[in-house]
């Protein structure tokens, strides 16, 4: 047999993995025992043993795994640019993947893609928008070249360069009428006392929202979770509902009738630009990574 590149992407897919050939088949969307035969067939054909194991499963790399796989890591990285080359002196459109959570793109760069690809007509940005912890998850696969995180200190720290784009804070969505609205300031114990409405766990929304009542040991009524935004804000009034979300919100969706309220020690909803480290960029990462640059001083 040949070894070919799709041989280094598969001991990669393993390792990046913990290992675990199952999670790195379905990573590269083959079938395991595919996997296992393909190693299995290298260090047959080659006479190395690339890696470690236990029982049979695998557990790491061996010596000279770790000499190779240093080695295949360069070759990818080769191959990487020679495909970003190609595309460039080709006609095919390049393109950047930019995560990002729901709406946020709206929010905080209104019309600056648009603006981008008018003065670069030969790069397209393909949005792929998801809850935060869906976004984090495929950045953490190196699935985007950028995107917008909430909690970007999951994130190894040679993984990505971080930068903080907005400061914002979970906020208090009211009906007009509700018996809260008379308060200046809300407290956690307040909004334990009624019924809300949440985003799902798809969003880091719900998760610094439950932890803000855990660490008080209080108990909150959720009517029923959503993962639309707007669903949200349109069910306030429509229910007599609270609902607790970042207060960037009102920035797109109506909150006519609509009360909001601060709360006391909020949990934070800062939002971060986080842009995948490699060691050589396309000339159209370098370009749209500038470009931001440019305008991200500008953002509130």
């Amino acid at each position: 047999m040949s070894f070919e590149i799709n041989h280094i992407k598969y001991i990669q897919a393993i390792v990046e993995n913990d290992f675990n050939v199952t999670a790195a088949a379905h990573k590269i969307h083959i079938s395991q025992p595919a996997l296992s035969k393909s190693i299995n067939l290298i260090e047959s054909e080659y006479h190395v043993h690339i890696f470690t194991r236990d029982k049979h499963r695998l557990v790491g790399l061996s010596q000279q795994g770790k000499i190779l796989y240093a080695i295949m890591l360069d070759i990818l990285e080769k191959y990487e640019e020679l495909e970003n080359e190609l595309r460039q002196l080709g006609t095919e459109p390049l393109l950047i993947k930019f995560g990002a959570i729901a709406s946020t793109p709206q929010i905080l760069f209104p019309g600056l893609f648009i603006d981008f690809e008018s003065t670069h007509p030969n790069i397209h940005i393909e949005i792929i928008e998801d809850g935060g912890v869906n976004i984090l998850h495929d950045f953490l696969q190196k699935k985007f070249d950028f995107a917008l995180l909430v909690n970007p200190f999951e994130l190894p720290p040679d993984l990505a360069d971080v930068r903080l784009v907005a400061e914002d804070e979970i906020v208090a969505f009211l009906p007009l009428g509700h018996p809260l609205t008379s308060k200046a300031i809300l407290t956690w114990e307040d909004l334990a006392e009624y019924p809300l409405v949440s985003l799902s766990d798809k969003y880091q929304t719900y998760f610094k929202v439950m932890e803000q009542f855990r660490i008080r040991g209080l108990e909150p009524h959720f009517a029923y979770t959503s993962s639309s935004w707007q669903y949200l804000t349109d069910a306030i009034q429509r229910n007599f509902v609270i609902t607790l979300m970042p207060s960037l919100v009102p920035t797109f969706s109506s909150t006519d009738n609509i009360i909001i309220k601060r709360i006391k020690n909020p949990a934070s909803f800062n939002l971060f630009l986080a842009r995948l480290n490699k060691k050589h960029y396309s000339k159209e990462n370098k370009l749209f990574y500038d470009f931001l640059n440019q305008h991200l001083p500008k953002l509130k």
